[in-house]
Formats: C-alpha cells, structure tokens, sequence
C-alpha cells in the first residue's frame, strides 16, 4: 500500500491539472453549446427543446418549481455525443491511467452541470444556504430573464469571456424566496 501510494504521489499533479483542465473544457462546452444551439434557430430541434420546454417551464413568472420540470424536453443526453466523439480521440493519444482521470472528471463535471441546473429551478433548495449558490442562482435566473445572455451553468466567467455576462438589475435581485423583476418583490411560483 505504502508503495502504490509513494508511486502515485509525484503523478498526482498531473492527474489534478487532468481533472481540472477537462472539467473547465466540459464548462466551456455546455456554455457553447447552450449558446449556440439552445439559443439559435441554427441549433433547430435543440432550440426547439430548450425554448419550448425549458424556457416555458421556467420564465419570468415562475423561476421555481416544488420539484423540477421539463425533462421530457431535456437536451442533455444529446450532449453525450460530442462528449464521447471528444473521449474516444483523447484515448487514442492519452496514456491510460490520464484518460480514466479525464472520464472520471467529464463525468462529475457533466453531473455537477445537470445538478445545479435542477437546484436553481427547485423550491427551497438544500444548497440555498450558501451565498455562492444563492449568487449563481441569480445569475441564472437572469439568463431566464434575458435569454441572451448568462449561458453558463456553473462558471460565468465563460460569460464574461464570450461576451455574454450580464449583471442582474437593482430590480431583478431575489431576496428570502422572492424576486423582483420590474416590480415590488413576489414569491417564487410554483
């Protein structure tokens, strides 16, 4: 055991910089891809999906559901794809111990999106209590408000980068359950 682990510490860096390096390409991914076709006519039945599904499920009125809605128009598997196109090339070049970090770490990566998405739009969410999440939450929900701008599920800095970010207005913050879009505070519906 002492030699299994006295072996892996040097590589342990590498393997680090590995899982981050893939999940920041996951994140600048699904921002693209969310961009470009869940909010393009050119991305034709994935647009369709996301407007008429998630963007109706959840739009100015009702930012929040008790349980989350709309996986019957959920593109998400459809991001498997060139997510396993991507896996499959990086395996003819990377030695294998790299490429199962890399799997393990698009996995989580893929998960944690899919995660957060569903607790921003969910009731009373068990992460609420933090403020980086209640900060993500909103910026979120400013995506939901103006669907040009904050594709970004996790890191926004993508947003900022790809000139996309978007601050929420003085009149669009949430406070205790409640957002304020143009108008005095009301509760979250369901």
């Amino acid at each position: 055991m002492v030699q299994t682990v006295s072996r892996l510490l040097p590589e342990l860096p590498l393997y680090l910089m590995t899982a981050v390096a893939t999940h920041l390409v996951m994140s600048l991914g699904q921002t693209v891809m969310h961009y470009k076709l869940g909010h393009h006519p050119i991305g034709g039945k994935f647009f369709r999906n996301h407007i008429n599904f998630h963007h109706v499920y959840y739009s100015k009125d009702h930012l929040v559901s008790r349980t989350y809605l709309g996986d019957q128009g959920n593109n998400t598997p459809f991001f498997f794809i060139p997510v396993f196109l991507v896996g499959a090339c990086t395996h003819l070049v990377l030695p294998l111990d790299l490429f199962v970090v890399q799997v393990a770490a698009c996995a989580a990566s893929f998960y944690a999106h899919v995660f957060f998405d569903k607790e921003y739009h969910v009731e009373a969410s068990r992460l609420e209590r933090f403020a980086w999440f209640r900060r993500k939450q909103e910026l979120h929900f400013v995506h939901h408000c103006h669907a040009n701008c904050n594709f970004a599920v996790i890191h926004f800095f993508w947003d900022r980068i790809l000139g996309t970010y978007r601050r929420p207005n003085a009149g669009e913050t949430r406070t205790n359950g409640t957002v304020r879009i143009g108008g005095p505070a009301r509760p979250f519906a369901s």
